[in-house]
């Protein structure tokens, strides 16, 4: 059945990278299995999750600092030397990076291998807000499918604001995108970006008819976004695509050197919030085992 068949593609896509006749079986199947649980989000989205984790640091005694990069990583002798962007250093007896390999390599003074072409995605997304007097409410997810299921599904989230007297909702889609396309010259970027904009607010109108004339603000973000503002090499977002010859076994190793762990959507066990997830799992076992402390996860 066609529309199954796409529905399928769209749901494997989104988790694997691949549709269902390219992409491991094997992790076909789990990324399959996870939709059966259905979708969850976090009161506050995003942003609430990072500070829950910012007060978790704190109440443990660590340190949470904003607005810095690390410009470099250097071994010294038991440990690692962090570089800070505002010129100060940091001394770690381990390290876990949550960066993409190419960053990571970067960070050590190398060069950085990116992906080959076809082996991983970038996004693009749309945030809009929208004046929401009289709309009904509306369902916080959908995916909206297109003719062609490797490009053509939009991701859409609809999120009222949480306060009650304000009419004015955030919209967000997203879509997969080769990152490469977005290399070209200025007047082809914007040229790419305008056309890519539409044809998402036309994904929209399937959830919000006129969400045209609601429009207040809209912003899009592009591969070369995510490079900048994210320090993603390339703007590869979402790790190496699931297919048979790139498995997430043969993912890059999250133990690049002694006392330094790789976590994030590059490294095994795979792109997704699980597989992300239990990335950073598996670095957090490394280290603690690394300061000779018990694991508690």
């Amino acid at each position: 059945e066609p529309a199954i068949e796409a529905m399928i593609d769209s749901l494997l896509m989104d988790a694997t990278g691949a549709t269902a006749k390219e992409c491991s079986a094997v992790q076909g199947a789990i990324a399959l299995d996870l939709y059966r649980r259905g979708c969850q989000h976090v009161e506050g989205g995003t942003a609430r999750l990072a500070m829950l984790l910012v007060r978790s640091v704190r109440r443990d005694g660590g340190r949470v600092d904003f607005g810095l990069g690390v410009e470099r990583l250097h071994r010294d002798g038991k440990g690692w030397i962090a570089e800070l962007s505002d010129g100060t250093n940091v001394f770690a007896r381990t390290v876990v990076a949550n960066v993409p390999p190419a960053a990571l390599e970067m960070l050590l003074g190398q060069r950085p291998q990116l992906p080959a072409p076809g082996t991983a995605w970038g996004a693009f997304v749309l945030h809009v807000g929208i004046e929401a007097t009289g709309l009904l409410p509306i369902r916080p997810y959908h995916q909206v499918i297109g003719p062609d299921s490797t490009h053509g599904s939009s991701f859409v989230s609809v999120f009222p604001s949480a306060k009650v007297h304000r009419q004015q909702w955030s919209v967000s889609v997203s879509r997969h995108v080769d990152p490469n396309i977005w290399k070209s010259n200025s007047n082809a970027y914007e040229a790419t970006r305008r056309n890519l904009e539409q044809e998402m607010l036309t994904d929209v109108e399937k959830v919000i008819p006129d969400v045209r004339a609601r429009v207040l603000l809209l912003r899009s973000a592009t591969p070369r976004t995510f490079e900048r503002y994210t320090s993603r090499p390339g703007g590869f977002v979402g790790g190496i695509v699931q297919r048979r010859s790139v498995v997430a076994l043969r993912a890059p190793g999250h133990r690049p050197r002694r006392g330094l762990y790789l976590a994030g959507d590059h490294v095994f066990p795979g792109q997704g919030t699980v597989g992300t997830a239990l990335s950073g799992i598996n670095a957090y076992r490394d280290a603690a085992e690394h300061l000779g402390k018990r694991a508690i996860l």
